[in-house]
């Protein structure tokens, strides 16, 4: 039996290919000989890609001689590709100069190209018949952050239902799968794999959990199930995540911003101990270098889901800090602020856009009158303001939605990310292979209509991030309000 072995993978100008390896058929003392198969896909038009198989023999000549004096100390790499009839040749070039010797390791493959009888981007994906498009999502629609999850999960419903009701994409219509995770980790794991794995999905938008989200990479990136506008981690920068709100890091860098402008010198740090309190501590050691008046006094950490947050508070006020920012759930960020005001102390707090329940009620009704000064992160507009045409649209159908949570700032958000999904399928036509349509998503430029920062995605490693700029907003407890304190844009240092 042969032995097979991947020893290149490359993406390279829409080229993407995985060349392997068969056992040697000749060798000498400074050049081997062996077979070698490559796929590749290559982008013959935009949105469109076509898979090849490309078989021969690489020839591999090693040279070693001595280094000339003088010469400097390093390696280099360099790769031609040239095509001669059916021919196609791929030559590498590793150059390895050290002390005393310099190494040239010539690869040199020349190979046939056919093109596979099944192209890729026209594989069928699971999910997609002649009449429907399966989509699903998971949302904590009960316990702790019901208002949260019932209004991701109202956004998403209405957006489904609006694009069913007016026949649907291209002839298909949404089959809709939405499953409750109650906010519980291991849950939320089993939810993800249920869609993938049982329900078949074509995609999953909008799932919420940055805490619980990431344990599910690993799966989603061997199916390759898209997930388009997740609530709110942080970037994975895998081929099937689309983040599409500004980063927990980007909205507590504004907070930040926000304190240091408003006088404050002396900032404090409460965090999880976890990927929420890591973007906490980015966040902070981002713009210490931009706001050189202002020290970090305190940096506390409190446990995932632990309601015991004394202990944090009193570390912080006894180092003197006179602002916060906070990198935790919204239940902690509701019991921190109660308690700064249960001791009379004056220390302003900012957070991001998930745990500060910004533009809405799930935040500041559990922390009542403590809540009124407290700055959040926006990653969409305020569900108030109708001046904005994608914040209206949403607004008639949630105003006549009788779905719990339909109008508040979460369904928005989804709403607005659903309907962006939706226009990019419609691109897609008949065809909606993966391949194509993550090639299409790359290039997806999307405007909110003011409902959110516009979406602009790009090729990994970074343009899975697709909207940059949050905005803060501030709470009065006494009328109940949101009102916008710094608009949509980047962090100061950007």
């Amino acid at each position: 039996m042969k032995n097979h072995k991947k020893i290149r993978v490359a993406l390279i100008s829409g080229l993407a290919f995985a060349m392997v390896s068969l056992a040697p058929i000749s060798a000498t003392a400074s050049v081997t000989e062996e077979k070698v198969s490559l796929t590749e896909y290559v982008s013959e038009k935009p949105g469109f890609t076509t898979a090849y198989l490309l078989e021969g023999v690489a020839k591999t000549k090693i040279k070693t001689s001595k280094t000339q004096p003088g010469t400097k100390v390093g390696s280099s790499t360099t790769s031609k590709r040239a095509v001669k009839g059916k021919k196609v040749i791929i030559t590498d070039v590793t150059t390895e100069i050290g002390a005393k010797n310099t190494t040239v390791t010539t690869r040199v493959s020349t190979l046939t190209r056919k093109k596979l009888d099944e192209s890729a981007d026209n594989k069928p994906q699971q999910g997609v018949t002649k009449t429907s498009i399966k989509i699903g999502t998971t949302q904590p629609i009960t316990g702790v952050a019901a208002i949260a999850g019932q209004g991701l999960y109202a956004g998403v419903k209405l957006a489904v239902d609006e694009v069913n009701a007016k026949g649907g994409i291209n002839g298909r219509l949404i089959e809709f799968i939405s499953l409750d995770d109650t906010f519980d980790v291991p849950r939320n794991v089993a939810n993800m794999r249920r869609l993938v794995e049982q329900e078949k999905v074509y995609a999953i938008l909008s799932p919420a959990g940055s805490q619980a989200l990431p344990a599910s990479w690993n799966l989603i990136k061997e199916k390759r199930v898209p997930v388009w506008g997740p609530v709110s981690p942080a970037d994975a920068k895998i081929e099937p995540l689309f983040i599409l709100g500004p980063s927990r890091t980007e909205q507590l860098r504004k907070g930040i911003d926000w304190h240091a402008k408003n006088g404050c010198t002396k900032l404090a740090l409460i965090g999880q101990p976890n990927e929420l309190g890591a973007e906490g501590k980015k966040a902070v050691e981002l713009q210490l270098k931009v706001h050189k008046s202002m020290k970090l006094v305190a940096s506390e950490e409190v446990a995932v889901r632990s309601q015991e947050i004394t202990n944090a508070v009193l570390k912080i006020r006894d180092a003197g800090a006179q602002c916060a920012v906070m990198a935790t759930d919204n239940v902690q960020v509701a019991l921190v602020l109660k308690k700064i005001q249960e001791l009379g102390l004056n220390i302003k707090v900012a957070s991001d856009n998930g745990a500060g329940g910004t533009g809405g009620t799930n935040m500041v009704r559990l922390a009542g009158a403590a809540a009124d000064g407290f700055v959040g992160g926006l990653q969409v507009n305020l569900p108030t303001d109708l001046s904005s045409t994608g914040v209206k649209a949403w607004r008639t159908l949630a105003d006549k939605s009788t779905l719990p949570q339909a109008t508040n700032n979460f369904s928005l958000q989804t709403y607005t990310y659903s309907k962006s999904f939706f226009k990019a399928l419609g691109r897609l036509g008949d065809n909606l292979n993966w391949n194509r349509l993550y090639q299409l998503l790359e290039t997806e430029k999307v405007n909110n209509l003011g409902a959110a920062p516009n979406i602009t995605c790009g090729p990994l490693p970074t343009g899975r991030s697709c909207a940059k700029g949050a905005a803060l907003a501030q709470y009065n407890a006494t009328t109940s309000t949101w009102t916008i304190v710094s608009p949509f844009g980047p962090p100061e240092g950007d």
